[in-house]
């Protein structure tokens, strides 16, 4: 997908065609399999960066979840679908307020009784202990039958 009218950038590994040689091409050519465009905050792609680093499976983004009338009530933002292990990244700006954590808790109370396992990350233990958020995710992984 290209950039704004006039720019050079592109999502694609298109861009790093013939371009050996300039400042950051190498790194970029290592990214660009990690990027993923329906992540919605840097965050999120943060949280994906120490899943995949860890050689955990790659998470999939986005993730729609219906309750039994098809109506779809929530949206993880990253997980394992048929495993069903949602992993939520909670940013101060959205599940800081009493009303959002207590919308947080009813929502993840009806995602437990669909069978998920929804783990939370904040910005301190994804800063401080990124390993927790590892262990936990391969726990939950392992608790459901995956082998990695």
């Amino acid at each position: 997908m290209p950039g704004p009218p006039g720019s050079h950038w592109t999502s694609s590994p298109a861009y790093a065609d013939g371009r050996d040689g300039r400042r950051g091409i190498r790194q970029l050519r290592g990214l660009i399999p990690l990027i993923d465009g329906k992540a919605e905050s840097p965050p999120e792609s943060w949280v994906r960066l120490v899943i995949i680093r860890a050689d955990l499976p790659t998470p999939e983004t986005q993730i729609e979840v219906a309750d039994e009338n098809e109506h779809v009530f929530a949206r993880l933002d990253l997980g394992y679908g048929v495993p069903k292990i949602g992993i939520e990244f909670d940013g101060v700006d959205f599940h800081s307020s009493p009303e959002q954590r207590a919308h947080d808790a009813a929502r993840d109370a009806r995602l437990r009784e669909l069978g998920w396992i929804i783990i939370r990350v904040d910005a301190e233990r994804l800063r401080t202990r990124p390993w927790s958020v590892v262990n936990e995710i391969e726990t939950a992984l392992r608790s459901r039958g995956a082998y990695f």
